[in-house]
């Protein structure tokens, strides 16, 4: 490879680093704190249908309860991966930290998120975990042929999410643990955004100087 090559190569990385750090934020319409004010929308919502709920007999207010914990779910899982992909391009320590944290709250979600995401396979004994005789990623295989969601509050106002044997999940815990997260989460983004830019337009003065021979 030419010594232009090499620098095209590298322009070309580097505006693509610069592009992906863009992506991955709230102006492009995606990004962690996108999917924070989804929870923290949603927690409203399902505290209020829980109100009206509330040991009741309305199977709409059943539905949208038990709809509610599972958008929350999801919603915290986007929140999980938009970290994960952001660590792995930037490699900051800070969100390995933060993530941490989040994991000592709510070890569980990541595996109810996978849960929820195939309650059909699931319900019907189709589950990863239940096909297999191997731990996945998510967790242990299951026994249990068909999965179903348990939605429970206690007293001081916490909701409880069970899908599965062990699989439990602090809704409100792990709402404002994952709100936290995505915070750190987007303002590791910028910085890294800002780092990018200026590593890009640092190459590409260099690469202009050595084609005008300054």
């Amino acid at each position: 490879m030419s010594a232009h090559e090499d620098r095209y190569a590298a322009q070309r990385a580097s505006d693509q680093r610069v592009a992906a750090l863009y992506a991955l934020g709230t102006l492009a319409g995606a990004g962690a704190m996108i999917w924070a004010r989804v929870i923290t929308d949603e927690i409203e919502r399902h505290d209020a249908v829980r109100a009206r709920f509330d040991g009741g007999d309305s199977l709409e207010d059943w539905e949208r309860f038990n709809g509610s914990a599972f958008v929350l779910v999801l919603a915290i899982g986007q929140v999980l991966a938009f970290e994960q992909t952001l660590r792995k391009l930037t490699g900051d320590a800070k969100l390995q930290q933060a993530r941490a944290r989040f994991d000592a709250i709510a070890p569980s979600a990541p595996a109810l998120r996978d849960i929820a995401t195939h309650l059909d396979a699931y319900a019907a004994g189709r589950g990863l975990r239940q096909t297999s005789s191997r731990a996945t990623r998510h967790g242990a295989p299951m026994s249990v042929h068909a999965v179903e969601s348990f939605v429970y509050y206690a007293d001081g106002g916490a909701t409880f999410l069970e899908l599965g044997e062990d699989d439990h999940l602090d809704l409100h815990a792990a709402s404002r643990s994952a709100i936290e997260l995505a915070v750190v989460v987007e303002r590791v983004r910028a910085k890294h955004k800002l780092l990018a830019e200026r590593q890009a337009q640092d190459l590409l003065r260099r690469t202009q100087a050595e084609l005008h021979g300054d």
